[in-house]
């Protein structure tokens, strides 16, 4: 009876096939970015973020925000490759080099000096307190930590949102259900939508 339908179901957390991820029966033995919002006080001190897309880098500046030591590893060549300009120029900050005095806009998660970021950087496997990887030279590095925190990106509920398709005439998938999207895109979709109706 309804005359559209807009389906906004979302995104689940993305987990990158990493060996030592998951245990035996397959359960998922490291907390993603989105275990650790609100809870960051079950980490410990020196945390390993594997993965850092704009929703890992916004992870690990929460982290650090709470007192978090935060190391970021990327297989990009710089951290958070896929954020908007638009949505990093608004929080993003003047930094002074000391030597020269002169300032440069600098991304907003460097204001933390609690976060260190390691590009170029492809994960070979994972514990609960360690990561190796391999650089962009091929030379093998571990690092060890507290706790490990796996961010693979989102994955798109987007057959459980077609799963309302034929419960109105007109029908609208938007935001992460359609496709991993950042807030800035999920927003207008979702306006787009309500507008056609």
């Amino acid at each position: 009876g309804f005359d559209g339908v807009i389906a906004a179901l979302g995104s689940r957390a993305a987990t990158p096939d990493i060996p030592g991820k998951r245990d035996g029966d397959g359960r998922l033995l490291l907390p993603t970015c989105r275990d650790v919002i609100g809870r960051h006080e079950q980490l410990g001190p020196e945390v390993i973020m594997v993965g850092c897309s704009e929703t890992g880098i916004e992870t690990a500046c929460y982290l650090a925000e709470n007192g978090h030591r935060v190391t970021c590893l990327t297989r990009q060549d710089r951290l958070a490759k896929d954020a908007s300009p638009l949505h990093s120029i608004t929080i993003s900050w003047i930094r002074v080099d000391p030597e020269t005095g002169r300032g440069r806009m600098a991304p907003y998660w460097e204001r933390f000096p609690n976060i260190t970021g390691i590009t170029e950087a492809s994960t070979i496997s994972v514990t609960a307190d360690s990561v190796t990887y391999r650089d962009r030279y091929g030379a093998e590095h571990t690092l060890k930590g507290t706790d490990v925190v796996v961010c693979g990106g989102t994955e798109p509920l987007e057959a459980e949102a077609m799963a309302y398709a034929r419960c109105a005439p007109e029908f609208y998938v938007v935001g992460d259900a359609g496709s991993g999207r950042d807030i800035q895109t999920a927003v207008r979709s979702a306006f787009g939508a309500a507008s056609q109706l």
